[in-house]
C-alpha cells in the first residue's frame, strides 16, 4: 500500500494497487472465507462504531452458520480510511453513466463490485509479483491457524472463532501440524548437536 502511494502517478493504477494491498493485509489479519471477503459492503458487513471498524457476518452469510463479529486491527484502520476516501472514489468514477454506485468495499476497474474470482485472481497476481509464487487465498487461513498453534499454542482454540470453525477439530489439525514442525526442528537440533560432538571427538583423536 505504501508503494502504491509513492509509486505510479496514474491515480487508477495507484488505486488498484492500494486496493489489492489492503485486501491482502485484511486476509492476513482477518482470514475469513473468500465468499465473505468478496461480499463485504459498507454499512453492512463493514461497520464503524465508537470503538472502531468491525467485520460482521450474520449466520446466514457464513459457511458454518455461525456469526462472525471481529474488530479490524488498529494498524489497518489508517489504510482503510485512505482507501475509502482517496482510492475507492477513483475506481467508482470509472463506472458507466447510469450505473448505480455500489456499496461493495472492493471496487473493480470498471467501477462495479468485484466478483469473487476477480478478487482471487488479483491476490494470486500480486503475491506472485511480490514473492515469485502465487498464494491462494485459502492459504491465508491455513497459515493463520498454524502460526497461532506455533506461536501461542495455549490459546490456539481462539483460531477456531477467528476462522469461523464450528468445532476445534479443524483447528486442531493445524495444532498437530505445528507440533510436528516443532518436533522436526528439535530433532534437527539434536542431530546437529550430535554431529558437532562427534566432530570434536575426531579432532581430539
Amino acid at each position: 500500500m505504501d508503494t502504491a502511494e509513492d509509486g505510479d502517478p496514474d491515480p487508477y493504477f495507484a488505486a488498484t494497487q492500494y486496493r489489492d494491498g489492503l485486501l491482502i493485509a485484511l486476509l492476513i489479519t482477518r482470514p475469513v472465507r473468500m465468499r465473505n471477503i468478496s461480499n463485504i459492503e459498507l454499512g453492512r458487513q463493514l461497520v464503524r462504531d465508537e470503538a472502531g471498524y468491525w467485520l460482521r457476518f450474520p449466520p446466514d452469510e457464513t459457511k458454518t452458520g455461525i456469526e462472525i463479529d471481529v474488530p479490524l486491527p488498529h494498524a489497518l484502520i489508517p489504510y482503510l480510511k485512505t482507501y475509502l476516501t482517496k482510492h475507492r472514489p477513483v475506481l467508482l468514477g470509472r463506472r458507466k453513466a447510469g450505473t448505480p454506485v455500489t456499496m461493495a468495499l472492493w471496487v473493480s476497474r470498471w467501477g462495479t463490485a468485484m466478483i469473487q474470482h476477480a478478487i482471487r485472481d488479483q491476490i494470486k497476481k500480486r503475491t506472485k509479483d511480490a514473492f515469485g509464487k502465487a498464494v491462494w487465498p485459502h492459504l491465508f487461513r491455513d497459515s493463520a491457524a498454524t502460526s497461532m498453534a506455533v506461536e501461542d499454542p495455549e490459546n490456539v482454540r481462539l483460531a477456531a472463532g477467528l476462522l469461523g470453525h464450528t468445532t476445534f477439530a479443524t483447528t486442531e489439525e493445524h495444532y498437530i501440524l505445528a507440533h510436528m514442525l516443532e518436533a522436526g526442528r528439535r530433532f534437527q537440533r539434536v542431530v546437529l548437536g550430535l554431529r558437532g560432538t562427534c566432530n570434536e571427538e575426531e579432532d581430539e583423536e
